[in-house]
């Protein structure tokens, strides 16, 4: 079905934006240790 490919996809989309988010917040409250 098209709705859950399309469902998938929008769960991977919003999963790697919290991950890039959650690395972003984490990365700024350490001081960039990078």
């Amino acid at each position: 079905m098209a709705e859950c490919k399309f469902l998938k996809s929008g769960a991977l989309l919003i999963l790697s934006l919290l991950c890039l988010a959650l690395k972003l917040s984490l990365g700024h409250s350490r001081g960039s240790s990078e």
